[in-house]
């Protein structure tokens, strides 16, 4: 049976999740992506990136308390793509795509002297697109791709004392090499999340014990994707982006009980191949790159409103949205017959634009445009068995 749902009237604008985030001041010069950054001393520090024609080496410090933005001694090598971390008040860099290539070299950044140092390289070829985690200060990198975009790409992994200066290997990641995956430690533990391996961009989430050096496969990602921002919370991790059409989902990762939650869509101007950053319970996103528009943004937004934080998001519970974009209707395709459900239609902004509570869904529902106007919107799904949303557009 299909279900007819046409948005004729559109209820008006509710500024609900909007309110989440809020635009903080841009960095200075020019937009970039894929940058690194670390914290030390309450402020976060960017480093590097790609500006649309040569690699950066420029180093900026973003402090929150004054919402302001200074420049620093820039990294001795340009690069973007690379991996950072903080240990015992020192910034590292590893890795990237630099100017002789693909790199492994590890510097250290000291915010007292603001000073680079070169440390001992990072074993193996050089590569970009690894990841990185810190458990007890003690450093951990992994994958990437030493190649061009078809490889050769790694799941080897290591783990760095910055005391000794010294790489030690340890468990390669066991799922396929890859590249472009994302990093984050959490109570003990570190964890890897989507990446691209030959079969494409992977949204498989594991977990790191280190003192058994063991991987746990836990609760995938609910989309495949790549080069991700996260931010550390008190209860779990924020993970949002990725490439278009999913640059402006995030979502919040509870290790407790191995599940995701959604929160309210990120507001900048792209997610993929952005910079992120944890500053006292301030939760912060910006730069990065839409690969719709090929546009660079120098934009910083903060999280304001974890409150917001919504309902898990159940696995089981996927569809299809076909066409996509689409200009008079497109077909909603579930594994299963959905039941009673909210349907929810929001601006990319967040503005709430309409709710129709349906009765019964069956496995095919038909969305009509009605007098939608030409954009992008998230459609979501609010059932008894959980919640899924997914980024629509009309053109």
């Amino acid at each position: 049976m299909k279900k007819l749902c046409t948005y004729l009237c559109i209820l008006a604008p509710i500024m609900l999740q909007a309110q989440a985030w809020i635009q903080v001041s841009d960095k200075p010069g020019a937009a970039i992506r894929g940058a690194c950054s670390f914290v030390l001393n309450e402020e976060a520090y960017v480093v590097g990136g790609f500006n649309g024609s040569v690699n950066d080496a420029s180093l900026w410090k973003y402090s929150p308390n004054e919402d302001s933005w200074s420049q620093l001694n820039s990294i001795p090598q340009p690069m973007r793509y690379g991996a950072s971390f903080s240990v015992d008040g020192k910034g590292y860099v590893v890795g990237g795509i630099g100017s002789a290539g693909h790199s492994n070299q590890l510097w250290e950044y000291d915010p007292d002297t603001d000073t680079w140092q070169s440390k001992a390289q990072l074993p193996g070829p050089g590569r970009y697109g690894v990841f990185s985690f810190v458990i007890d200060d003690i450093a951990y990198v992994g994958c990437g791709n030493s190649g061009s975009a078809l490889g050769p790409y790694h799941n080897s992994c290591y783990r760095y004392s910055a005391e000794f200066n010294a790489w030690i290997e340890v468990a390669s990641l066991p799922a396929l090499p890859s590249f472009g995956a994302t990093g984050f430690s959490y109570d003990g533990y570190g964890y890897v999340v989507g990446g691209t391996d030959v079969n494409g961009q992977s949204s498989a989430l594991w977990q790191y014990d280190a003192d058994l050096d063991a991987w746990t496969e836990k609760e995938a990602y609910p989309n495949p994707v790549i080069y991700q921002s996260t931010l550390s919370t008190t209860q779990g991790v924020i993970v949002a982006g990725g490439p278009s059409p999913n640059s402006h989902e995030a979502y919040q990762y509870i290790p407790a009980n191995d599940q995701w939650y959604f929160i309210p869509p990120y507001l900048g101007g792209a997610s993929y191949t952005s910079v992120a950053f944890t500053i006292n319970d301030r939760y912060f996103i910006g730069l990065g790159y839409d690969s719709s528009t090929s546009d660079y943004y120098n934009d910083l937004w903060e999280l304001k409103d974890l409150e917001l934080v919504g309902l898990p998001v159940i696995a089981t519970l996927s569809f299809e949205f076909f066409p996509n974009p689409f200009s008079h209707q497109a077909t909603v395709r579930f594994k299963s017959p959905l039941g009673p459900a909210l349907v929810r239609l929001y601006s990319i902004d967040g503005r709430l634009i309409s709710s129709v509570q349906e009765t019964y869904i069956d496995v095919q529902y038909i969305f009509q445009k009605g007098e939608l106007s030409v954009g992008q919107y998230f459609l979501q799904f609010d059932s008894q068995t959980g919640v899924f949303e997914k980024l629509i557009s009309i053109d």
